[in-house]
């Protein structure tokens, strides 16, 4: 990769970690935590102010070689 570009991706396969592709994972295990959460939640719990409340499931990125370094 020229040193100008990097490139990321969206999934965080074992392909991309094999070909050293840089990629961001949504984190599949905290979507499906929280969204048992929200099952199991009552309902004054998820209201705030009078409507739904926002719900964020961090994700993380996994450097590889397809990043370039910070100029």
């Amino acid at each position: 990769m020229p040193e100008q570009l990097s490139l990321v991706g969206f999934d965080d396969t074992p392909e991309a970690l094999y070909n050293g592709l840089t990629s961001y994972s949504f984190n599949p295990k905290a979507v499906v935590r929280t969204l048992v959460d929200l099952v199991l939640a009552s309902p004054a719990r998820l209201r705030r102010e009078g409507r739904v409340a926002p719900l964020e499931v961090p994700g993380f990125v996994s450097e590889r070689r397809s990043t370039a370094a910070v100029a």
